[in-house]
């Protein structure tokens, strides 16, 4: 099984689907645009199967990714 890192890369492709899934679940971010946990926990089914690079993400790297790419 790959090493798990949070440093993993991002294609286009899965930065593409990640920001598709918190569009479509905005609904779900608190005051502040912040979501919790549970919803980038549920962002992993869409973006899993697009992974091409042997870094895997973890909860605290599609948090990272988000505070990079929407804020």
């Amino acid at each position: 099984m790959p090493a798990v890192s949070t440093s993993a890369s991002w294609t286009p492709a899965e930065e593409t689907a990640f920001v598709n899934y918190l569009y479509d679940h905005k609904a779900e971010a608190g005051d502040g645009g912040n979501f919790k946990i549970v919803t980038f926990q549920n962002a992993f089914p869409i973006i899993s199967p697009l992974w091409v690079k042997d870094a895997k993400k973890i909860v605290k790297g599609l948090q990272n990714k988000y505070s990079m790419v929407c804020f």
